[in-house]
């Protein structure tokens, strides 16, 4: 639903700030929240220009519909949409699959697969309460 992809954007985008380039995050350069590295077909001189409906617009194709969220039930939906911002849609579809449908267990779920990536990388444990933050923020969202 166009209303539901608007709501998860109003909870994503302020979490996914303006512009980044924290050389830890594995992302790299970003601009809301769109990591540049994972997006060879912007070239340089749209990358200047690139602007928040640019960002939309791939949010939807590259998040919203490869999770197919609009055939989720809310709040599925919008965790599945922000899961896949923040972790990757392949470790998204996952827990989605792993959640049985169930919201509180997809968060669940998400908060083991930060401690998980943090063992497996002791330096991305510096985004540790950021992401824990995120995970309270979403609950308190829906």
């Amino acid at each position: 639903m166009i209303e539901n992809f608007q709501k998860a954007l109003d909870f994503t985008l302020p979490h996914e700030g303006v512009y980044s380039n924290d050389k830890i995050d594995p992302g790299g350069e970003t601009k809301y929240g769109i990591a540049r590295k994972y997006h060879p077909e912007i070239r340089e001189e749209d990358w200047i220009s690139f602007g928040i409906n640019d960002a939309k617009a791939i949010y939807r194709r590259d998040y919203w519909n490869i999770m197919r969220c609009d055939d989720l039930p809310y709040p599925l939906d919008i965790i599945s949409f922000d899961t896949a911002v923040n972790c990757g849609c392949g470790a998204a579809r996952k827990m989605l699959r792993n959640c049985k449908g169930n919201p509180k267990t997809m968060l669940q779920l998400r908060r083991e697969y930060y401690v998980a990536i943090i063992a497996k990388t002791p330096k991305l444990g510096k985004f540790k309460n950021g992401w824990e933050n995120r995970c309270k923020d979403l609950e308190a969202f829906l």
